[in-house]
């Protein structure tokens, strides 16, 4: 009694075409022999089941198992190919959305009237120190995002250059570092360009914060401003992606192999109906997943143009609909492969006498 449940237990882990006979062949061993020879009959099916794994998994009609490969002729790697890859980018937008640290706030609502006060003593400043984590520069160049304030109503008389260096100097009290001195910032030939056009600007930074400040005159019209940002940009974890799309992609690869090979023979909703634990698995699972994990993750900021990498894998996974209806509609493409590539029997025809 205890050997037959023994040896159906390691028959249940081969393939469903394999194990019945493999079962029936190991009781009919166990049948002939004593006690402890069964046991060693058992010690030993057990340590060559992964050869009998190998062997029944490319034996004709079992349909089961996990599979690395199609059998020949088979014209699903593509539709494969691209299941593999949505299962990868999903397992990487699962660790981006995780793991993703925004950077911390720029300045504090106390410091950030300080400065205008340093910059700008006794002028009206506008802005807000809310920033964006991504800003592109001039050149299309990613960069940290920065906050911009303003001053509008400077008199046109005023002596820009005197101001930039006072400027310049009360920060360096302050305790910035200036990294470029005062210099013109203006670009001569413009449209409606005249002889009092001015423009200076520098450059100061402290405490992982980076300051550009730039006062102008154009068309008489006078303004001053600086834009702060944080000196580092938030890259991508690279290597986390990386590794968290190859284990999930590897996962994808072998589950739609392992798909199309347990369809079999099936047609229709019944091909259909075998794909639903790899949906469950590999769509729903991990949706469901993120929209409890994402209560607990870092909140993200509102993004006018992120980079590409953070719309894949961080936005992605707060946002997991679009990769969990597209592994679906992949895991059921791959069940329907066999219908779609099965080859059409030619017509019978009968011939009256």
């Amino acid at each position: 009694m205890v050997t037959s449940l023994v040896a159906g237990a390691l028959a249940r882990l081969l393939p469903a075409g394999f194990r019945d006979r493999q079962r029936a062949e190991w009781l009919g061993d166990l049948a002939q022999l004593d006690g402890r020879s069964r046991a060693r009959y058992l010690l030993t099916a057990f340590l060559t089941l992964p050869s009998l794994y190998l062997v029944a998994r490319s034996a004709p009609g079992t349909h089961g198992g996990w599979a690395v490969a199609l059998p020949r002729r088979v014209r699903g790697y593509p539709l494969i190919a691209a299941f593999t890859l949505v299962t990868a980018l999903f397992g990487a937008a699962v660790a981006g959305r995780l793991a993703w640290d925004p950077p911390p706030p720029l300045l504090s609502a106390a410091g950030s009237q300080a400065l205008q006060e340093t910059v700008f003593p006794g002028l009206v400043v506008t802005g807000s120190p809310d920033a964006p984590a991504f800003e592109q520069d001039a050149d299309g160049d990613w960069r940290s995002g920065g906050a911009l304030f303003t001053v509008s109503s400077m008199p046109v008389d005023r002596e820009l250059r005197a101001d930039t260096v006072a400027a310049r100097d009360r920060l360096a009290e302050a305790g910035w570092t200036i990294d470029e001195d005062v210099h013109s910032v203006l670009v001569p030939g413009g449209v409606d360009s005249r002889p009092t056009d001015a423009a200076w600007g520098f450059t100061a930074h402290t405490g992982g914060l980076l300051l550009e400040f730039g006062a102008s005159r154009y068309s008489d019209r006078t303004s001053g401003r600086y834009d702060v940002r944080h000196t580092t940009y938030p890259h991508a974890p690279t290597m986390l992606l990386l590794a968290a799309g190859m284990v999930a992609g590897a996962a994808g690869w072998l589950a739609a192999c392992s798909l199309y090979r347990r369809v079999g023979a099936r047609r229709g909703r019944a091909a259909v109906r075998v794909s639903a634990p790899t949906v469950v698995l590999f769509a729903l699972v991990p949706a469901a997943f993120l929209l409890v994990a994402r209560e607990l993750a870092a909140p993200l900021a509102e993004e006018v143009w992120p980079p590409a990498w953070y719309s894949l894998f961080v936005l992605g996974g707060e946002r997991p609909y679009v990769y969990a209806a597209l592994t679906t509609i992949f895991a059921v493409w791959v069940a329907l492969l066999p219908t779609i590539h099965a080859p059409v029997k030619p017509p019978h025809w009968e011939y009256a006498d």
